[in-house]
């Protein structure tokens, strides 16, 4: 197990749930609906891949190919640069850093292979772990 990378989905998970409950009682009446559909798509990927991250620092446990940690770590810059900028958005109007959102997409598509990669690479798990 990872214990940073376990605390770093859990605390992003908290993130993305108090963001989430934001806009659902206080920004839903202040905010353009771009804006809250931006914060929108941002709370849903922010709360996938804390997840992500949470289930990548357990599996750790039991699979020790170093691209399963890598992928974990690329979960949570994906995390700062996709959800991230599009909450910057979202509260400032700003759109000219909504470009640079894409690199974090790339990098949990990215991450996603690697952890893929790394689980087929890891090699056989025995049942007792």
């Amino acid at each position: 197990m990872h214990l940073p990378l376990l605390f770093l989905g859990a605390l992003s998970a908290a993130v993305a749930v108090a963001v989430g409950g934001a806009r659902a009682h206080v920004l839903a009446n202040r905010l353009a609906p771009a804006r809250l559909t931006m914060l929108e798509v941002g709370m849903r990927y922010h709360l996938a891949h804390a997840t992500a991250m949470i289930l990548v620092a357990l599996m750790l446990a039991h699979l020790h190919h170093p691209l399963i940690p890598a992928a974990g770590w690329g979960f949570a810059l994906g995390t700062l640069l996709f959800p991230g900028l599009l909450y910057i958005y979202a509260f400032t109007g700003h759109a000219s850093l909504l470009k640079l959102s894409a690199i974090g997409g790339v990098l949990f598509v990215l991450s996603w292979v690697g952890l893929a990669l790394g689980i087929v690479l890891n090699g056989p798990v025995s049942a007792a772990g």
